[in-house]
């Protein structure tokens, strides 16, 4: 059983609901109900997972899908399977859209270990945020 979470951290969970209402990955926003077959529901990520501490530097926004493909899940799409999102890809992600919150030294603490290197996410992701992000939603059909 998940372990309450204090004052502190239900107060930062609304601060970065409130700035972040889009999937970090795909860039699906939280006015989209259904993509890909699955529900586009926003959810926060813990970056690394041995160290699951619910503070902002751990903390990433990712859809439901972009969360299973962070977690391992193969997903399939038009025929195809999505790339997962690697550990290195998160990392990459915080990066780009918490910058004032990305902290390597607290992360590896977190971890236990070295962290990978930061790496961009798959032209997938890259193709999919674009078209959220600039396309009227009404005319976008879904994946």
């Amino acid at each position: 059983m998940p372990k309450s979470l204090t004052k502190d951290q239900k107060a930062m969970y609304a601060e970065f609901n409130s700035w972040f209402t889009f999937c970090w990955s795909c860039g699906v926003n939280d006015s989209i109900k259904w993509v890909g077959g699955y529900p586009a529901t926003l959810q926060r990520h813990h970056i690394v997972k041995p160290g699951r501490e619910t503070v902002r530097e751990n903390i990433a926004m990712l859809c439901l899908r972009c969360h299973d493909l962070a977690h391992g899940a193969q997903i399939r799409s038009d025929g195809g399977v999505l790339p997962k999102l690697s550990l290195a890809n998160v990392l990459w992600l915080k990066q780009i859209f918490d910058p004032k919150s990305y902290d390597r030294e607290t992360l590896t603490r977190l971890y236990g270990k070295a962290l990978p290197d930061d790496c961009p996410v798959a032209e997938w992701f890259c193709d999919s945020f674009f078209r959220w992000q600039t396309c009227s939603h009404e005319d976008w059909r879904a994946e």
